[in-house]
């Protein structure tokens, strides 16, 4: 073959690497990809960087990459590997940054542990940071060793053999030499999974290897040199697990959420990835109804990660048969194939975000999903229109009329922005920025004229709407308004011209149609991203020992129990912190009296009531102690709080009882703030217990039925006719309390 051929497969081999994301290669793995010698594909490399077609990368071994490929191109290349992994962007992004800087930091020596729940990726991301390392020209390639410590925990030579190898005669049946795992992971990862499972003294064996990178095989005095970079892995509380002097050789520790800790976009993302992969190796269009995404979505699964696509994978198998054998050409898969036991209670959260962003019947080809009729995938097109159609059509459907289904949607408005805030939706979706701007102007006209402030990520979602409009109308999709079947709550002269202003400006800056019906649409999203503050519970309706400390965070366990390990230090009682995910009702809609927060933002109270998560850990331990005792200090019996710690007592440990009860608390004390009227003693514990045990038996609290003697006797009291009403009121607080 003519050398230039030659210096051709170099190149190609070059580029194919670089499109895989392996920007680098060594003249090893060139001679390796294309089966020549070592030598010939270094003087090939040689001779095209003296040509200046290939560039050398400094470092030992030797790298080279295309001339073309930039610094910034690499980077970008590596991004795109690792885009396809759901969360790497958002709950996982402070973790693979971490991750990131751990591999490429000088020296080998930032060795890194990483916590989480069984199931939740932990294998993964050590294989992420290690493919990301071979791109960097940090490890050789092939040189990923896993190693699991259960296998060899109860036997520590057994132990040091398998990880240091031995020389021969080292023990009976040692009859020749043996090279060890931490020999074959030298110039890449000693992955050691279940780390918590070694015995001190393995542990111990470890030390050389982390601090200085020497090891003996067993039975040899000859000190051997490796350059390794050691990642453990537990699904175990470390402290106690591991012994001090073994967590310090782990400078750098990556914490990963559950499922049930992810923000709802993730988890609905991950199921819509398992669906499309079972299409996939199914070979058949799969239909999924989005009631089922919205179950799984809603799941807590001990197994997390992987149980839900095991349960997936299960269920695809049980509708594939079905399908062959009743001779369908397409594969459904219903509820009776997932068998979620017991079914999992919906939440609000994860019902409007899907109704927003999924249709009905979800379709799955061979490459995801794609639905001919109507295409939204997660977070890329949050259809407001549909949302806000629908929604209104289901609550007239249930009876309520027009101006308080009008009220509703536009809560549900309120609480799919909030949604929207703990995602990263927005860096998925393109918005045209002149109008993003004249979106922002409006809403701070709004926020002007009301002193409401907008939810951060709003703006971008009323302008992904508008854009949407504007699209629909030039497609012949949009369907206008029927002012007989919507009518929002009433809707003032203020929100309606700044509405019309902003169709106006959007007019002018695009010279596209937008239709005149759709200010009230956009007046009522506008009404719709009011960042309002309001109780959950009411100061003096917390019982002694529930939480005067909330700690919060988007990723999930790791950052907050050290964070609560921090405060308890501090002095403060366990029973007096909670940790809480920063979608927690108790963040969302924070209370603000009494309540100290602890997160990486401000969830919406006073200053005097958050604390910075930083701070836990860089501010001095009695200033900290000074901020918390104002609150911890003022913790104290009340009479409201022995009722409502008196109905939790007697509703025992149902599941959620805890939560319901303060449900309820919450919709009196919204009462009683909306009518200024604080009910009495009596009536108030009656009508929470009644509500309570109603809603633990599994009934929706609707307002009650004739006879009123039938409630009377439930209550062990006789009703006047305004507490009758009062009665009515609590019941839907919800629709009818501002």
């Amino acid at each position: 073959m003519p050398e230039a051929s030659r210096k051709d497969y170099v190149l190609q081999c070059l580029a194919e690497a670089a499109r895989r994301g392996h920007m680098t290669l060594t003249a090893d793995e060139v001679a390796d990809e294309i089966g020549i010698d070592r030598s010939t594909a270094s003087r090939y490399l040689n001779a095209l960087a003296s040509e200046g077609q290939v560039l050398k990368v400094s470092g030992r071994p030797r790298r080279f990459a295309l001339k073309d490929a930039t610094d910034e191109d690499r980077d970008n290349g590596l991004d795109k590997r690792f885009q396809g992994v759901v969360g790497v962007d958002a709950s996982l992004k402070e973790v693979w940054d971490d991750a990131k800087a751990a591999v490429t930091y000088p020296g080998g020596r930032m060795h890194c542990i990483i916590i989480g729940p069984p199931g939740t990726g932990k294998t993964l991301l050590g294989q992420m940071m290690y493919e990301f390392g071979v791109s960097r020209g940090v490890f050789g390639r092939h040189r990923f060793v896993s190693f699991n410590c259960a296998d060899y925990a109860s036997n520590p030579q057994l132990l040091l053999s398998q990880l240091y190898g031995h020389v021969k005669g080292a023990f009976t049946g040692a009859h020749r030499d043996r090279v060890g795992l931490v020999e074959r992971a030298d110039g890449g990862v000693l992955f050691l999974d279940e780390v918590h499972r070694l015995p001190p003294e393995g542990q111990e064996l470890l030390f050389s290897l982390m601090d200085f990178g020497t090891f003996r095989r067993l039975g040899s005095e000859e000190q051997r040199r490796v350059s390794v970079f050691v990642i453990g892995a537990t699904s175990e509380a470390i402290e106690s697990k591991l012994l001090v002097t073994f967590l310090r050789r782990f400078p750098v520790r990556l914490a990963l959420p559950s499922f049930s800790e992810r923000c709802v976009d993730e988890r609905v993302s991950l199921i819509l990835h398992f669906l499309g992969q079972e299409a996939s190796n199914l070979g058949k269009v799969v239909r999924v109804n989005r009631d089922r995404i919205e179950e799984l979505a809603s799941g807590d699964y001990k197994g997390n990660i992987g149980e839900l696509r095991n349960r997936i994978q299960l269920a695809s198998a049980r509708a594939y048969l079905r399908c062959l054998t009743s001779g369908n050409s397409e594969v459904v898969i219903d509820s009776a194939d997932l068998r979620l036991e017991p079914s999992p209670a919906v939440t609000r959260e994860v019902s409007l975000y899907c109704q927003a962003v999924l249709p009905q019947v979800l379709t799955f080809r061979a490459k995801g999903a794609s639905d001919p009729a109507r295409v939204r995938e997660p977070g890329a097109g949050i259809d407001l229109c549909a949302f806000i159609k629908d929604r209104f059509r289901l609550h007239r459907e249930r009876g309520l009329p027009p101006a308080e289904a009008g009220g509703l949607v536009e809560r549900e408005i309120n609480a799919l922005f909030r949604t929207l805030d703990t995602t990263q939706c927005k860096n998925r979706v393109t918005v045209e920025s002149e109008i993003l701007s004249a979106v922002e102007v409006a809403l701070a006209q709004f926020e002007k004229t009301t002193g409401c402030p907008a939810l951060k990520t709003a703006a971008y979602w009323i302008a992904a709407h508008i854009q949407s409009v504007i699209s629909m109308v030039e497609n012949g999709w949009y369907e206008r308004n029927d002012a007989s079947v919507f009518s929002p709550l009433d809707i003032g002269v203020e929100e309606l011209r700044i509405a019309g202003e902003l169709v106006d400006a959007v007019r002018r800056i695009t010279g596209r149609e937008i239709p005149s019906d759709e200010v009230v649409r956009i007046a009522l999203l506008i009404r719709g991203t009011s960042k309002r503050v309001t109780a959950t519970v009411p100061e003096d309706a917390l019982p002694t020992g529930s939480p005067r400390i909330v700690v919060f965070c988007h990723t999930g366990k790791g950052s907050v129990e050290m964070c609560r390990e921090k405060i308890r230090v501090l002095g403060v009682p366990d029973e007096l912190i909670k940790t809480a995910a920063s979608t927690d009702p108790l963040v969302e809609r924070p209370i603000p009296h009494n309540v100290i927060y602890i997160g990486p933002f401000n969830p919406g109270v006073s200053e005097a009531n958050f604390v910075g998560m930083d701070r836990i850990f860089t501010e001095d331990n009695e200033a900290l102690k000074d901020k918390l005792s104002t609150i911890v200090g003022s913790s104290k019996q009340n009479a409201r709080a022995s009722l409502i710690k008196s109905v939790l007592k007697s509703v025992g440990k149902a599941k959620n009882a805890a939560e319901i009860v303060f449900d309820v608390a919450d919709r009196i004390a919204r009462l009683e703030e909306y009518t200024h009227v604080r009910l009495d003693d009596g009536l108030y514990a009656s009508i929470l217990l009644h509500f309570v045990a109603s809603a633990l038996r599994g009934r929706v609290l609707t307002p009650p039925k004739l006879p009123i003697h039938e409630y009377e006797v439930v209550l062990g009291m006789t009703l006047e006719l305004t507490e009758i009403d009062v009665l009515c009121k609590v019941c839907n607080a919800e629709s009818s309390c501002v």
